[in-house]
């Protein structure tokens, strides 16, 4: 858990630049990748990016980084994708910043109402 806030800065300061430009072509290179469908943690594995998409991950061996790309090198870190907190309640304003630092990059309040629940 200790390289979980410098993955989750890493990804804020990265993914709005190359989510800019949908040319924009980036190769993660972390120690390890964690993947929740799987469940399971994989070593020298990479993940490819184009603009804000996800364009592929897996082995560095047999994932081939693309002409051109940008290559972050992220040696002893853990990348995952961001946490989503399903039940958070709106109040505290430095909960955001909690959440963030704990890796959680997303947020539903199941108490605000959604205009696009109505028929």
């Amino acid at each position: 858990m200790r390289y979980l806030l410098p993955s989750v800065l890493l990804a804020c300061a990265v993914m709005p630049a190359a989510a800019q430009d949908p040319a924009t072509l980036l190769v993660l290179q972390p120690a390890r990748v964690y993947d929740p469908g799987a469940g399971e943690v994989h070593d020298d594995w990479v993940v490819v990016v184009r603009g804000e998409r996800i364009e592929a991950v897996g082995p560095r061996s047999r994932t081939e980084a693309p002409a051109g790309a940008r290559v972050i090198a992220l040696p002893g870190l853990t990348l995952l994708p961001g946490l989503i907190d399903a039940h958070y309640h709106r109040g505290s304003l430095k909960l955001p910043n909690l959440f963030l630092n704990n890796g959680v990059t997303s947020v539903r309040d199941p108490g605000a109402w959604n205009q696009s629940y109505d028929p």
